[in-house]
């Protein structure tokens, strides 16, 4: 995630309990309606906050763009994150389609999502989704508090994430991936299940091999 105003966020609070040894995404606000109340954040960039919606099967949560798709119709967003809590993973479906509402073009773009425990951009772990040489690739990232800027990968143990299935389709990015809930970024732990977190989703420019 970054900062230029090419971007479009929006932003979906829940939490990830465990209950009866089976992990599973416990919504934290709304009670899983999708009102979505517009704000701005420091940034400038578009927020909103909404319960989020369970999608699929074992509990998986949605949150798409444009606001509020992920309430009526995965069909009805042009960029859509599905996540979820497996054990000591969490995983990560996201996906982006270019023949839709926005006529997306997929070959120069990321897509993220971002686990904030504050509801903002900064001081928090992000899943990148980007297409680089016409191929898909994933990274952890990381959103610092200056700015709210994205700092990318390159100082980020890329271990804590597995890759399960990339695709790149002229019409289709996506990325299937395993993200470890504990985590380790710049001498800061995070605990995604443990800990109430807010969901972030994004897309803007891939250039030159940055995220802009």
């Amino acid at each position: 995630m970054a900062t230029s105003p090419d971007v479009i966020a929006v932003v979906v609070v829940l939490a990830f309990a465990v209950t009866n040894g089976a992990s599973v995404p416990s919504l934290a606000d709304g009670g899983g309606n999708n009102n979505l109340t517009p704000s701005s954040n420091a940034d400038g960039q578009n927020v909103a906050k909404t319960g989020g919606e369970v999608c699929g099967t074992g509990g998986m949560v949605c949150i798409g763009l444009p606001f509020g798709c992920a309430g009526k119709s995965e069909l009805s967003c042009d960029v859509l994150a599905k996540v979820g809590v497996t054990g000591p993973t969490v995983h990560i479906d996201l996906s982006a389609w270019a023949q839709r509402g926005q006529k997306l073009a997929l070959e120069n773009r990321w897509i993220a999502v971002g686990f904030s425990e504050n509801g903002q951009m900064g001081k928090s772990p992000v899943v990148h989704c980007f297409v680089d040489a016409g191929k898909a690739q994933s990274k952890l990232t990381f959103n610092s508090n200056m700015e709210y800027r994205n700092i990318g990968w390159k100082d980020i143990d890329q271990t804590q994430l597995s890759a399960m299935r990339l695709t790149f389709e002229p019409d289709t990015l996506s990325c299937s991936v395993n993200l470890n809930r504990t985590l380790t970024i710049k001498g800061l732990n995070f605990d995604l299940a443990g800990t109430k977190h807010s969901l972030i989703i994004a897309t803007g420019p891939f250039v030159a091999g940055k995220a802009l």
